[in-house]
């Protein structure tokens, strides 16, 4: 898996409004501007080199979400009419319509890549779907079904479904939980369980009351919840906002043992809101709720010269001017939590983020991806690495629990010092550091141990992500002869392991250690059963993940080395030329590296030799019998004559004659050794020189060779054709009897028929 190169940087502007928090109530000039077009559908205009793109944007009275100058073009959303005008535009090449992108493999978005997820053992990131054992709870405009998403429980306030009618929800899931399953994207938290809580919705759905009826859902369900993420927001200009009825929700949500993670939102002001007093109703809630985990978004999609990303703040994304304090406004008491961030925990990345996409195909599931910006983005990268610690830790119980996650996530954050940058554009004195995860955090084993000696029993905590190694001896006298008495691997949750030492002596010593996963070994697609006709090539492939994988193929347990018909047997991609009945049996593959091996299950190689009786005749399924090609009345015949085809011309402008073609079809794929030919029709001139093509569909045919013929029927020919498999043969006519060449242009040549009486195909049958 690759990191997303940088995308579309030649835009003038990313993502602007549309891509953040969803305003709640009140609305800006600015987002109410964006409304009136945002249910129009998006076009991609490409216009001439000459245009002067503003003025021709400004004529047409329109809103562009992006603007590429460099490609001379935008994109906006716009009505039918609109669409008619600007395709009648001088300067318009073309108007098409935007769509959905989608990928049929895997990516690593350039966010995940830059907080280290895919190293950080806990995640498992290695194209096998293990779905983290963690339950989250998104607060936002509801998923729809997605093939990528594990969303095991969805509830609204106000509507009977929970589907994504803004197209804002399906992203941010996307982000926080994908599956690590070879498709489209993966989450932070890949395969977290999600529940979905469509808390907002077009007008007049977005309000606050419907948050907070989908907030009491999840407390009802804090048994299992364990994070909650919300990337709504108060609107800018909004003085209105009920802090103390959300601060009252989200204590109890805490105190439930439940981490709450807010998007600071997009209006780049303070969190505290234009007044800069925290407690009052132009505070940007919930997020600035002192309760709430804060995450401001920054931007790691730009690279410097020699590869490092430009790390840099959002210029959209809200700021901390001012401490947070968990009191109402005029408090000094102490934060909950202490972050560099002042009221802001960390940041995360929040621009050009890849993720799944609204929308669903005829079965209901959606499979569409594209990108995403705006802290609504950034929160679920750091929703999701809560969940990573609960994996590793388990959850919080009560709202001291809470706080211990979110200061160690804050205290493991990359400072801005430490940022690839010398100026990471916040615009605050307060500088919040860049979520990531940390070793840190993973408790180190302990060895515990009951019983008698013969039945000693031995437990530990088990983290997902590691394997762990159990050695045992009966002295410590050098060299000490340390034995394996098990290994266990982490489940998808922090779990206790227990291994019983049935040979333990009075006296034994124990000894445990801890092993990473990242980078070990995990076939993605294994070798597939095949079967072969003989003298084909036969191919065998395997796909795995992890670090410098060798390879080595084995047939029937025994190893192979390249040489003869075999090449490949060291690498992902076994190949086997001219297969015999002997090549017929089980073939694996062994991949080792570093962190040891794996072998894959074996798959059954086939040989078919399909017995037939030399000299049966195929059937002919294309025998051309118009425009002067006449089928004979021998079977399998064809009869061919230019002259006739030629006096059909029009206006005595005889057309172009094509070369003359037979197929066959041979009933199934065989490998045919070579075929007989009865050349020439009631002693009429033969066919000279000829193509042989085959193919295996009747469609998509591959020539195999030009054959010369030299005998006219009742005399016959036989050609070799090597084994080569097939179902469908075709003769193409290149020259007949009288020399003349096909294809013919001009008067035809005297005597300049072309007859083939029969054929026969012989197979090759097994040695």
């Amino acid at each position: 898996m690759k990191p997303l190169p940088c995308l579309l940087g030649l835009l003038s502007a990313l993502f602007a409004a549309s891509a953040g928090p969803i305003d709640l109530p009140a609305r800006s000039a600015r987002s109410a501007a964006a409304t009136t077009t945002a249910s129009l559908p998006l076009q991609i205009v490409t216009c001439s080199e000459d245009v002067d793109l503003d003025a021709l944007i400004l004529d047409f009275k329109l809103v562009p979400k992006f603007i590429y100058r460099g490609l001379h073009g935008f994109a906006a959303p716009m009505d039918a009419a609109t669409i008619e005008k600007l395709k009648a535009h001088p300067c318009v090449l073309y108007v098409e319509a935007d769509g959905p992108v989608s990928w049929s493999e895997q990516i690593t978005s350039s966010g995940l890549m830059r907080m280290g997820i895919p190293s950080f053992p806990v995640a498992r990131i290695n194209q096998v779907s293990e779905p983290l054992d963690v339950d989250v709870a998104i607060l936002d405009t509801g998923i729809d079904p997605h093939e990528d998403l594990n969303v095991v429980q969805s509830m609204s306030p106000f509507s009977v479904d929970g589907n994504d009618e803004v197209g804002h929800g399906t992203a941010v899931a996307g982000v926080l939980g994908a599956y690590d399953n070879g498709l489209g994207v993966v989450g932070v938290a890949a395969g977290a369980r999600i529940w979905n809580i469509k808390a907002s919705g077009p007008p007049p759905n977005n309000s606050w009351a419907n948050l907070l009826g989908g907030m009491a859902y999840v407390l009802q369900n804090s048994n299992r919840i364990s994070v909650a993420s919300c990337s709504l927001v108060n609107a800018i200009g909004n003085t209105t906002g009920p802090v103390n009825a959300l601060r009252g929700s989200v204590r109890r949500l805490v105190a439930a043992g439940i981490v709450v993670v807010g998007a600071v939102g997009n209006d780049a002001q303070d969190l505290a809101g234009v007044d800069g007093v925290f407690g009052t109703g132009d505070d940007a809630v919930p997020a600035a709720l002192s309760e709430v985990m804060a995450v401001s978004a920054m931007d790691s999609t730009v690279y410097q010269e020699g590869g490092l990303p430009l790390d840099q703040l959002w210029a959209g994304s809200n700021s901390s001017q001012i401490e947070r304090t968990n009191r109402p406004a005029g408090s000094t008491a102490a934060n909950y939590v202490v972050s560099p961030g002042g009221a802001i925990d960390v940041a995360a990345p929040g621009v050009l983020v890849a993720t799944t996409l609204p929308g669903v195909g005829p079965d209901g599931i959606g499979r569409s991806y594209g990108y995403k910006s705006g802290t609504s983005f950034a929160a679920p990268h750091v929703a999701g690495l809560v969940a990573l610690y609960i994996a590793a830790n388990g959850r919080a119980t009560n709202a001291a629990g809470v706080y211990r996650i979110r200061q160690a996530i804050i205290d493991s954050a990359l400072p801005q010092s430490q940022w690839h940058t010398n100026n990471t554009l916040d615009p605050d004195t307060r500088p919040e550091p860049l979520a990531m995860p940390s070793e840190n955090w993973v408790p180190r084993p302990v060895l515990t141990n009951s019983g008698t000696p013969g039945s000693f029993q031995l437990g530990f905590n088990s983290v997902p992500g590691y394997d762990y190694l159990v050695q045992a001896a009966t002295n410590l006298t050098p060299p000490i002869a340390w034995k394996d008495l098990s290994t266990i691997a982490g489940s998808n949750f922090v779990a206790l392991a227990s291994i019983m030492d049935t040979n333990a002596t009075g006296q034994s010593f124990y000894r445990l250690a801890r092993r990473s996963l990242v980078g070990s070994l995990h076939i993605i697609v294994p070798p597939q059963s095949r079967t072969n006709v003989v003298g084909t090539v036969a191919s065998l492939s395997v796909t795995v993940s992890g670090d410098a994988p060798a390879h080595r193929w084995h047939k029937d347990g025994t190893p192979l080395t390249d040489g003869g018909r075999i090449s490949g047997a060291g690498t992902s991609a076994l190949i086997l030329t001219g297969v015999q009945s002997t090549d017929a049996g089980n073939y694996s593959v062994v991949i080792t590296n570093l962190h040891g091996s794996v072998t894959s299950a074996p798959a059954a190689l086939t040989i078919q030799s399909v017995v037939l009786v030399s000299g049966v005749l195929a059937t002919a399924t294309s025998e051309l019998a118009s425009h002067g090609r006449h089928a004979s009345n021998a079977v399998n015949g064809i009869y061919y004559d230019s002259n006739f085809w030629q006096s059909v011309g029009v206006n005595g402008v005889p057309p172009t004659d094509p070369s003359p073609a037979i197929s066959f079809d041979l009933g199934t794929v065989r490998a045919v050794e070579k075929f007989q030919i009865w050349n020439g029709h009631e002693l009429a001139p033969s066919v000279k020189r000829m193509r042989v093509e085959v193919s295996m569909d009747g469609v998509s045919f591959s020539p195999v060779g030009e054959f010369t013929l030299t005998s006219i029927s009742p005399a016959s020919e036989t050609f070799a054709l090597g084994r080569v498999a097939c179902r469908h043969v075709r003769f193409v006519i290149l020259e007949n009897g009288a020399g003349q060449l096909f294809p013919v242009v001009g008067p035809p040549t005297a005597g300049s028929q072309v007859a083939i009486d029969e054929v026969e195909f012989h197979e090759y049958l097994s040695d």
